[in-house]
């Protein structure tokens, strides 16, 4: 495949592949009140449900790609989408609530897996001029597949129950490996024969970690993955939430992603445009605050909030070619935001449950704002650094 050809029905396939990951998320989000209604649990119980699934990564993020090199992308990759169609259909018969647990860590080896090779293949399938635009897209399936589920959730569990939306998601994930099956080249990225040790592992770590230029997107991708499912959950909570809204907040997400790749493409560099990203969302945290303070309709300020986290992810994906300019490299970055992407995923749900428990509105608000605030200064950090040297 011609580096200077965008393979445009490959990138969408992949991307697809994307939603069912991250759909592995958002089937437990929108079914989070049913489950707590079902296994008679709290909040922080069913939010280890929705976080366990990110254990895997957190843990084996950084070295998964020694073995993916091993293996071959396409041999993960459809050996994923398998075991998380395979997960999906044993979760729809609601097994006791120890099970699910361990079920979802298994979940998260799926999920890794498609993390890391999907993008990887996209880039790869991209021509060097469409790369942050095809990366910005990769950044939106998490919006999407929320939206998605938002949207048909309802309808599935209102006819069918938790097990029809668990089932769709199973059979999504089937259909997504079919056509991968055949369109995939398993040439496109070849496999490398790899010694795999303890010491490699070691050495890939401090290899990743050891450098802002792969390191620095995963260490803010944290602030966006924290909140974005944690808020998406307990948003609702602050007050009657319209199901319109409930739908768009997903889609407005998606929305800045792309106006974050197209700003990259023609307009801001991706470090100036991450730092907007995150200047947006503290702003929009503060306005919400400071409308449910004053008994305002808080619809408006939710909907440019999740613009601002989709600004957020976007840029952060776009700063991946930006930093790193082989494909190794950026490989070795998008492996590292899965595994703090995945940090955040687990430690953000119940985070912001706690926060919600103690302190209601005013915790998931100043919670948001300390973490985007940390962020911020860590990039500003960060870019200061990279100029000096």
């Amino acid at each position: 495949m011609s580096p200077n050809k965008t393979h445009w029905p490959l990138i969408f396939l992949l991307w697809f592949a994307g939603l069912g990951a991250s759909m592995q998320f958002a089937k437990i989000s929108v079914t989070f009140h049913e489950l707590e209604k079902h296994y008679a649990a709290n909040a922080s119980q069913i939010s280890l449900v929705l976080s366990l699934t990110g254990l895997v990564g957190l843990l084996l993020a950084a070295s998964s790609s020694l073995l993916i090199q091993r293996w071959g992308y396409k041999l993960v990759l459809l050996s994923a989408l398998l075991l998380g169609a395979l997960l999906s259909f044993i979760e729809a018969a609601l097994p006791t609530l120890s099970t699910l647990l361990i079920l979802r860590i298994i979940e998260g080896a799926s999920h890794l897996a498609i993390v890391v090779t999907a993008p990887t293949l996209m880039a790869a399938a991209s021509a060097p001029q469409h790369r942050s635009l095809v990366m910005s897209l990769w950044g939106t399936f998490f919006g999407v597949s929320f939206s998605i589920a938002s949207a048909f959730a309802p309808t599935l569990t209102n006819v069918y129950g938790v097990a029809g939306l668990y089932i769709t998601h199973g059979v999504w994930m089937l259909l997504i490996f079919a056509a991968l099956l055949i369109l995939l080249d398993k040439h496109l990225i070849a496999s490398t024969p790899t010694n795999i040790s303890l010491r490699s592992i070691i050495e890939r770590h401090k290899h990743i970690y050891g450098h802002f230029n792969t390191v620095l997107p995963s260490l803010v991708f944290i602030c966006y993955t924290s909140m974005y499912v944690a808020l998406l959950t307990l948003l609702p909570l602050m007050g009657p939430t319209p199901e319109w809204v409930m739908v768009a907040l997903p889609l407005i997400s998606i929305a800045g992603a792309f106006c974050s790749g197209l700003i990259n493409q023609y307009w801001l560099s991706p470090p100036a445009m991450v730092k907007l990203a995150f200047v947006w969302v503290l702003f929009a945290l503060v306005a919400l605050g400071f409308a449910h303070m004053h008994g305002w309709n808080l619809d408006l300020f939710k909907i440019a909030l999740f613009l601002g986290l989709g600004l957020q992810q976007g840029a952060i994906y776009g700063m991946i070619p930006y930093l790193a300019k082989e494909s190794h490299q950026q490989a070795q970055s998008i492996a590292a935001i899965a595994q703090m992407g995945n940090l955040g995923s687990t430690i953000g749900p119940p985070l912001f449950a706690s926060a919600w428990a103690s302190f209601a509105v005013s915790g998931l608000i100043g919670l948001g704002i300390l973490i985007t605030g940390a962020g911020l200064l860590l990039m500003l950090y960060a870019f200061w650094n990279l100029q000096k040297h």
